[in-house]
């Protein structure tokens, strides 16, 4: 096995106690203290199911919580993480148990990692600042359904107002007896579950408030530039349920293979109720057999996805919100960022900010494309300044930073291949760690920045065609064709000017002038993607090189 210890001071590691499963991720800090996943290692355990009657842990359970932590400590070894370089959480189940207390001790002192017992709001903090570093939204309410509770948390910004409820996937499961439940059972547990959840939300009336309509934006826009040609972005401002844990990463998987979704990533993957509530009716009316034969859905999963979805369901019920958004991020990110979001930096980042972090992060795969890339989006945002103040482009602040983005990564496929670069560039922009941005975004920004042709493009988004409206696609054409004709420039250096002027009743030239030479042999291309440019754009367009531009090689 490798060993990849050379950075060992950026490495850090957190186990998680859980429920249902314990679990080691290792992170690796960049520049800025922000923890990207290298490796995570998971171990179904069931926990919760392994209580004695009388409410400690069977000795067999806590021999294999041992035995995972000593497969722990080896894989954190190969990262140069030793037990005082890890930090280990527990929840629910050492809540629960009598000797929880006692139990996490002695695995301290056998192990060297120390342990915290979370209380349920301290889970339900660190839950929702791990989810919310990762998602763009200012406001909205994260539910975490676990295996032994469920936690709700309403953020605002850098505030967080938490409850947790002794309701998880694997005993909402085993208090249904019976495979499959009768309706009176799933009945009762049901109005169990949603009297207990009504009645702390009572107590807490902001978590309920927090997914009101009333409350500021976030996100900039300009509705006039929406007006006009549409926009590619999706509205981000509205307040939002947001889902984290096993059961809603699960119930996201078999609504992604039913429905045949294209783009096979969790995070920002969203989904309405009445989605979940046929999901529901199908899996609480299967015996297990039937649901492990579920397209999507994991052996393990099958056994409690029963109680996982009622309870999933009935939370969602209770708040009473529309969809709800996966993130795959949550309480072991938490852990690590804590004291950013009790600074209220995390909660409140914005998600451009977020974006272009992780854009920052995917670049530097490929370094020796940020000088092009830099030239590229110097002369993107020339060409753009000069369509819109003529009327033939109008971008929000959002957009125009993404397409200039999308400028900055089209290099990045060539760290695979410095010729055949593009269906690289896609894929990576499609499937690499880019936070911030909802599944059309990240197919428009990988379809913009890899564009090469009309055709080319057509072909790559055609399995994509669901997550894009027709004229999303046509956006990308232009804005593509914009982008080539910017990296000509950019070759000469990109410190360019740009006008753009009227020639008669429905022409127009594209004035561009400055500081910069363009090969002989680039001209005729310039020329080339100026007419293309304007044919996307419904005009007449031609290019003119003004003084200083054009020169010979």
């Amino acid at each position: 096995m490798t060993d990849v210890r050379e950075s060992a001071g950026s490495y850090r590691g957190v186990i998680d106690l859980g429920s249902n499963s314990v679990r080691l991720v290792i992170y690796r800090e960049d520049a800025h203290g922000f923890p990207w996943e290298v490796e995570d290692v998971k171990r179904s355990l069931r926990l919760i199911d392994r209580l004695r009657d009388d409410g400690t842990f069977a000795p067999e359970a806590v021999e294999t919580v041992r035995a995972a932590l000593r497969d722990f400590l080896g894989r954190a070894e190969l990262f140069g993480l030793g037990p005082e370089a890890l930090v280990g959480v527990a929840t629910q189940v050492f809540r629960e148990a009598r000797d929880g207390p006692d139990v996490l001790a002695s695995l301290s002192r056998e192990t060297g990692i120390s342990f915290r017992l979370l209380s349920g709001e301290e889970e339900a903090f660190l839950g929702a600042c791990g989810a919310t570093t990762f998602l763009p939204f200012a406001r909205g309410v994260v539910v975490d359904v676990g295996g032994g509770s469920t936690e709700i948390t309403a953020f605002c910004g850098g505030s967080f107002r938490g409850i947790s409820i002794p309701w998880g996937a694997v005993d909402a499961t085993r208090a249904l007896s019976s495979d499959p439940p009768t309706r009176e059972a799933v009945a009762a547990l049901r109005l169990r579950i949603s009297r207990e959840i009504a009645a702390e939300l009572a107590r807490h009336p902001e978590i309920r408030e927090a997914l009101s309509e009333n409350g500021g934006s976030a996100r900039e826009s300009d509705d006039a530039c929406k007006e006009k040609v549409g926009t590619f972005l999706e509205d981000w401002r509205s307040p939002v349920l947001i889902g984290i844990g096993g059961t809603v990463r699960s119930v996201a998987r078999v609504l992604q293979a039913h429905a045949e979704y294209p783009l096979p990533l969790l995070h920002g993957f969203s989904f309405r109720r009445q989605e979940l509530e046929r999901l529901a009716k199908h899996v609480l009316t299967r015996p297990l057999e039937a649901r492990r034969r579920i397209r999507g859905l994991s052996s393990d999963r099958a056994e409690i996805i029963p109680g996982g979805a009622l309870v999933l369901l009935t939370v969602w019920e209770v708040l009473g919100a529309e969809r709800l958004v996966v993130g795959e991020r949550g309480l072991r990110e938490g852990v690590l960022l804590a004291s950013r979001c009790s600074a209220a930096e995390a909660g409140s980042a914005s998600r451009m900010r977020l974006f272009e972090a992780s854009a920052r992060r995917l670049r530097s795969f490929y370094p020796e494309g940020e000088g092009p890339g830099e030239a590229r989006a110097r002369a993107a945002a020339a060409i753009l300044d000069a369509l819109e103040e003529a009327g033939y482009e109008c971008l929000s602040t959002e957009e125009r930073r993404l397409i200039l983005w999308a400028a900055r990564l089209r290099d990045v496929g060539r760290g695979i291949d410095p010729r055949a670069f593009a269906p690289h560039t896609f894929y990576l922009l499609l499937y690499g760690l880019l936070y911030g941005l909802t599944h059309r975004e990240r197919v428009f920004l990988a379809a913009t920045a890899s564009f090469s042709t009309r055709k080319a493009a057509r072909k790559a988004l055609k399995p994509y065609a669901p997550l894009l409206p027709r004229n999303v696609r046509r956006r990308v054409v232009a804005l593509g064709t914009l982008l080539r004709l910017a990296e000509i420039f950019g070759e000469g250096g990109g410190n360019v000017q740009a006008e753009v002027l009227p020639r008669g009743r429905k022409g127009a030239a594209l004035v561009v002038s400055g500081m910069f030479r363009t090969p002989w042999l680039l001209r005729a291309q310039a020329l080339e993607w100026t007419k293309k440019l304007g044919e996307a754009l419904g005009v007449d367009l031609e290019l003119e090189l003004g003084e200083g531009g054009g020169g010979s090689p």
